[in-house]
């Protein structure tokens, strides 16, 4: 998102709130084919086919620490994925004061 965008988001916010409305802005960066494997630890973690269950999120360990990164097992479970959605708008609120130094 360049800065164009930004201004565009931002003027928007003005039109509708006014001068003093500044919402919090989030962008959020969906990418698939990782090309990342991510194995079972304990028995418990597989599934039936011995690979880790369709909704294992892996945020710790293979992620940058200064970003909100995470890493999802794939599933066709549209309530795990608002789910995460969910957690990532909680979450985002602890993460935002870190940066790299």
């Amino acid at each position: 998102m360049g800065r164009q965008e930004l201004a565009s988001i931002r003027a928007a916010a003005r039109e509708i709130g006014g001068n003093d409305y500044k919402p919090k802005i989030t962008f959020v960066i969906c990418a698939k084919r990782h090309h990342m494997r991510f194995y079972a630890v304990a028995d418990k973690d597989k599934d039936r086919t011995g690979n880790l269950s369709a909704g294992t999120v892996v945020d710790s360990g293979v992620t940058d620490p200064f970003i909100f990164e995470f890493y999802r097992e794939s599933t066709r479970d549209v309530l795990v994925i608002l789910y995460l959605l969910s957690l990532l708008a909680h979450t985002r609120s602890t993460r935002l004061g870190q940066h790299r130094s």
